[in-house]
Parts: structure tokens; sequence; C-alpha cells
């Protein structure tokens, strides 16, 4: 399946979403894979979906907002202000860094708009040099949440033109129609950062307070998401009702934004958005990609959402909807049971909740507003309503013990919560947010921002994995990466259970993936017994981790690794009864299958 797809014709495939080759504004998202999880997400997309989203995700691989909500909202506010505008995005168009550079070369338009993440900043500055090398003339515009506070940094490349900071529907608008049709100085557009030959001028930002104001998002990728069978997307608000957790984007993203905490759309302009979804294009699945859906616990947060809930009964909408939310808020709904009961019959099926971590001392370094005891109310109580909860869990953090990381894998189990990557999952460290920064602060941490984008070291040949997996780039990434692991976790038997369970879940894609093409039904029957042998390689691996007096070297962490091979194989081949299995899998919620 990926073969086929690396010799495909990006012309013809473009053009299923694609009607302008020559746009005044070309709106670009890249894709990369998380820095800390460093699993195949940084592989194309493509090769992501050769396994089936049913086993990757489970029940939530429809939620999944593959769909760039950010950038369609874009689009919907140029479009409306009369600029042709088109979106090439890295996951919907299943492009990998060469194919997108040599996709946005295809085009003819002046203006390239590309939205940054903290790990697709190297790439979108790499394919900006190429663009301002094939015409000094482009304007090259960076703008997101991630963007706006490195405005500094990324204003002094010489191949990026303007930041856009804090909300981007009114400023692009204004810094396009400027540089287009002459309609004022782009320098000084409100929200605009621009190089001054000092250290870059910012024009302060307006935050767009009346949400209601803004156009529809364009729809153009709705024939990809849903052949992915994705979800699609929505933003009924934003910001966060909290917004004080320590690792997270919107406390410096809002500082620099000169935003308020939370703000959001009117419960009849969110069901408005949703009836044309439903009504003009059959859509029955919404993914709501707010920070935090539910806000604070009044009437202008809770009681919108229950407000949208009784609109779309009262409209006869029948969509199933996602949201994220705050534990404290799922603690407030869970205590008065009607409201719950209002969300579910409404079409309320999923939620993503920021748990986190099952050690109230992991919770108070992340300033987090809850407490682990509050966890099995949640979750029985959604539970009862048929409403999945999608596990935000920071699985492994440098500075945890073992016991806090055993404590977190255990809730995950017996939630039958599962996705390919969970195992894999660190805290990532932006330095501009409070944890971020206080981390970059301590010796052994100067290189945590290069780690992730340097080239990759080739593996020693005499390395056990090489001679299976030398050719795979997220092994050769992992392997460069061992000695930074062990020094950057406290626990030494909690940084070798991280680094084999990184190198676990890339065996294990490796393993199911070939099959996924040729045998898929076949692993789909194993599913379940699949995910328990990943729960039980955990357990296994830190039992193993704390036998030992220190962290062990790459041979002896890939030793163990290939030890495991054996119990997946025997699974796929119907033999799982043969095994020995560690640990049976508890659970919290009686009935409850894998995810």
């Amino acid at each position: 399946m990926y073969a086929d797809l690396s010799t495909r014709d990006l012309v013809e495939d473009l053009k299923v979403t694609i009607t302008s080759w020559s746009p005044e504004v070309l709106l670009i998202n890249p894709v990369e894979g998380a820095p800390g999880t460093r699993g195949k997400e940084s592989a194309p997309a493509r090769y992501v979906d050769t396994i089936p989203p049913s086993f990757l995700y489970g029940l939530f691989h429809h939620t999944f907002p593959a769909e760039p909500t950010y950038y369609t909202m874009l689009a919907g506010q140029t479009r409306a202000a009369g600029l042709t505008t088109e979106l090439v995005d890295g996951y919907c168009h299943r492009l990998d860094e060469n194919e997108l550079t040599r996709v946005v070369q295809m085009f003819d338009t002046p203006i390239y708009c590309f939205a940054i993440f903290h790990n697709t900043i190297e790439q979108a500055l790499r394919i900006a040099k190429v663009l301002k090398e094939r015409d000094p003339e482009t304007v090259i515009v960076f703008g997101g949440a991630y963007a706006s506070p490195l405005w500094k940094t990324l204003i002094a490349h010489e191949q990026v033109d303007y930041v856009v900071v804090g909300d981007g529907e009114i400023s692009l608008v204004e810094l396009c129609k400027s540089i287009l049709r002459g309609e004022g100085d782009p320098k000084k557009v409100r929200g605009i950062a621009s190089d001054d030959g000092k250290s870059g001028r910012l024009t302060p930002p307006v935050p767009i307070m009346d949400l209601d104001s803004l156009a529809f998002p364009v729809r153009d990728l709705l024939p990809l998401i849903r052949e992915y069978g994705h979800g699609v997307s929505m933003y009924s608000s934003r910001g966060c009702g909290f917004a004080k957790c320590s690792f997270c984007y919107l406390l410096p993203y809002q500082s620099v934004s000169l935003q308020p905490k939370w703000r959001a759309r009117s419960a009849e302009n969110v069901v408005d958005e949703m009836e044309y979804l439903y009504r003009e294009h059959g859509v029955t699945r919404v993914t709501f990609v707010d920070e935090d859906y539910f806000g604070d616990n009044g009437e202008s947060g809770v009681g919108r959402a229950l407000r949208i809930a009784e609109l779309l009964i009262e409209r006869g909408i029948k969509m199933n909807y996602y949201v994220n939310s705050l534990v404290k808020s799922l603690v407030f709904l869970a205590k008065k049971q009607e409201p719950l009961d209002l969300l579910a019959r409404s079409g309320l099926d999923t939620v993503f909740a920021g748990f986190e971590s099952t050690s109230t001392n992991r919770l108070k370094s992340y300033t987090k507003p809850q407490r682990p005891e509050q966890y099995g109310l949640v979750i029985s109580e959604l539970a009862k309503r048929n409403i999945r909860i999608n596990l935000g869990m920071i699985t492994f953090d440098p500075t945890m013990s073992v016991d806090e990381l055993k404590a977190n894998v255990e809730l995950a189990e017996e939630m039958r919560y599962y996705d390919l990557y969970f195992f894999t999952r660190t805290l990532v460290d932006f330095e501009q947010t409070p944890l971020g920064a206080s981390n970059m602060s301590r010796e052994g941490y100067d290189d945590l921002l290069q780690i992730f984008t340097r080239p990759s070291s080739e593996p020693s040949d005499t390395l056990p994995m090489a001679a299976s997996h030398g050719s795979i780039n997220w092994y050769q990434e992992v392997a460069s990466q061992h000695e930074f692991v062990g020094k950057r976790y406290e626990d030494a038997h909690v940084a070798t259970t991280f680094q084999a369970m990184r190198l676990y879940a890339s065996l294990l894609f490796d393993v199911v993936a070939p099959l996924c093409a040729s045998e898929r039904e076949t692993v789909l029957a194993h599913r379940d017994a699949i995910i328990e042998n990943h729960f039980d390689a955990f357990w296994r691996c830190v039992t193993w981790a704390e036998q030992l007096e220190g962290f062990p070297s790459q041979f002896d962490i890939e030793t163990w690794v290939l030890g495991q091979l054996p119990r997946v194989r025997a699974i796929l081949d119907g033999k799982a009864e043969s095994l020995d299995w560690f640990k049976k899998p508890k659970e919290l919620v009686p009935g409850m299958g894998w995810a």
C-alpha cells in the first residue's frame, strides 16, 4: 500500500480539493511526529494509514481531528473577504516533507502562509527557504498558537516576512489586502510581527471577542476526511476556563496575544454550523477541537454546552460529537447527573479528558485543578451513559517515580484505554511554558530543542535491531537518542522502560503494518490479544528494569525488546492461549471492552 502511493501523481491527487493553482493566498499545514513520541507519526501520513485506524485508536479513530480546523477557518475568512485561497495539508493530502516541498512549488501564488507547531518549525523553515530561493519576491507568513510566542525567533529568519500573532482571521485578511492591493502598510496591520532591522516589531494584536462574526470554515478537505474515516472538525470556543497548566502552550500564547482565558461562540451559532454540515453534507459526527469545550461551570460555559445539546434535540440533528474537557468540568457534570443525561441524549459520545497523571505530586507540578480520587466518579458516570473517555495521560515524565509510572498504566488498563502510542508519551518541553522553561534550565537539557530535528546518526551494525530495522528512520532516531534519554530521566528504571517501550512500539508497528495490508482481518481478529500483550510487555519491561542497577546499554535494551517478538507472532498465529500472561488486566468499569 505504502509503496503504491510513493509513485502516485501528486497533481491528480490534489485535484480532489484544489480548484486553482494560482490563488492569491496559499495556506500550508506541514505534518510531523510529536517530539517525545517519535513513533510512526513522523513517517509520511499514508504510512500510518497502512494500519487500520480501528487498531491504532479503537473507537477514537473517527474522532481524530485530521482536518486542520484553524486553517479552514482562516480560509473561510479570506474567501469571505474576496481573496482566492487554497489549502494544502500534510496529513489530509498524505505528503511527506519532500512531496510537500514539490507540491507548494506547483502553485503560482504571491503569498504562502504556514501554520506551525513546535515540531514543524524546522520543516516549515526549510520549505520557506526553497520558495524564497526560487523567487525572492514571494511573501512568507508564519502563524499559529506556537508561532505567536516565538515571533521574535521566527522573524529573525530571512525567509520569514511576517508572523501573525494571536487571532489570525482579521489580521491575515488585512495583511493580504495590504500586500496585494496596496491597502495600507503591511507592517502596521494589527497582530503582525515584522523585521525592523533590530529585534523585530509587533503591532499589538486585537483579540476577536465576537466569534459569531466570523465566517464558517471552508470544507474543501471534507472528501478526504470522509475517505480516511476521520473526524470532521469544529471550533466552538477559544482558550481554557482554567488556563494555568504549566506545560500548556496557551499560557505564552494568550499572554503575547493579549487574549482572555476563554471565549465562546453562541450556542445558536454553533448549532447553525452543525446543522449546515448535517443537512448539506450528510455529516453525522463532529470532533470539537476546542482546548476546553465547557469553559467555566457557569451559564456562559457549561450552560452554553447544555443549550447546544437542547438545540440539537429541538432541531432533530442526529449527530454524535466529541469534545475536549478539563476534569473539573466533568466532575461538576458527574455530580449534577441530569446535565450528563442531556448531553448524552444530544449525541455526546466521546470526551477527551486531561487526567494527565494519577499522582498528586505530578498534578501539582502541572498546576492541574483536580485530584486523582475524582477520576472514579467521572469514569463511572460517563460509562453509565455510554460516553467513552479518550484518556489524556502524560504516561512518562522525566521526574516521576517508577510507582507513579505503574499507576498511570494501571488506570489506562482498568479503563480499557489503548492507542499504539500510549507507552511512548512523555512531556513535551515547549520553551515558552513555565514547565518547559524550568526543564531547559537544568543541566543536560541544552540540546532538547535540537534533539528532535537534527539528522539521525546511523546505528552501529553491531546493535541487535540494526540487522532487521537499520533502514527504519524511526529506529535510527530512537537509537541516536539513547544516551539523551538516560540523562534526562531522574529514575533509571523509568528511563529504561521508556526507551524500551519506544523500541517495542516500533517493533510492533513493523510486525503489524505489513499484515494490515495483506491480512487485515487476521490482525483485527486478534486485536484484543495484541493490546493485552502490549500492556503485558510493559509490565514485563518495568519488572526487568527494576532488577537493573542503572540505565542499561542500547545493546541490552534492544536484546530485551527483540525477545518479546515471539509473543506477538504467537498471537497473530492464533496461539495466544499458549502464552504465559504476566498480569491479567483488571476492570474499573465492568463490561467495558478495549477502545
